[in-house]
Parts: C-alpha cells; structure tokens; sequence
C-alpha cells in the first residue's frame, strides 16, 4: 500500500524493489482493494485489505499527494478476509468480506460504512 509510488507502465516492476515502510499487521501477499471516492470534497484513495488478526483495515490516503489521511478496522470475533469495496451511490462504502462460522462454515458478510462514518475517520487535516 504505497499511494506515493511511480510504476513504469510499459516495463516490469516488482514490489520487492519500491520504497516504503511495510504494514507488518497484513496478511502475508494479502490482496489489496483500492477505490477512488470523493470524502468531504478530498479525493481520496481508499485501500482495503486483510490483517493478521482476522480483521479488515480501511486505509485513506490523499489522491494528490498521497498523505494517510486516517484507518479503521472492520470485524471482531470471528476472522474476516476482504474481498471488494465499492462507493455507494450516497458517498459510503461496502466492504464484502468472507467469515467462517465455527472456523469451518463459510459465510459472506457485508460491512456499510456511511458518508458521515468516512468523514469522521479522516484525522488529518
């Protein structure tokens, strides 16, 4: 999760080689789900993915200079793995995880975050 990074469309490029700092609480090769969205008049990336601990993180970053504007994190109990995001159509976002009931039962879960929720996670001015 690297909003800064410049990639080199028409060549190869390996994540191995960009510069940052890791989020050491993500799954291991853990997919990444990014959704442009407008929050309170800022263009915002919005980054979801899995942690360690069975829960998805919500990250915002700036869309112009790639600042981190706040993070939340989605589920308790039993572990969740994310598996989309998108806008809804009045400025909030749906996150689709997967859970496993008994560790062992499969089961879709969908988390709504409103417009209001988003605005509020954004700590940084």
């Amino acid at each position: 999760m690297l909003p800064n990074a410049v990639l080199n469309t028409s060549g190869l490029s390996s994540s191995a080689d960009l510069a940052g700092n890791p989020i050491l609480e993500l799954v291991p090769d853990a997919k990444v789900y990014i959704e442009r969205m407008t929050i309170d008049g800022r263009a915002v990336l919005v980054y979801a993915s899995t942690t360690k601990n069975g829960q998805v993180i919500i990250l915002l970053y700036d869309e112009t200079d790639g600042t981190w504007l706040g993070t939340d994190y989605l589920g308790f109990s039993n572990p969740f793995d994310v598996r989309s995001l998108h806008q809804t159509l009045d400025g909030g976002l749906v996150v689709l995880a997967q859970t496993s009931v008994v560790g062992r039962f499969p089961r879709s879960s969908l988390f709504k975050l409103s417009a209001r929720e988003l605005t509020r996670m954004i700590v940084v001015d």
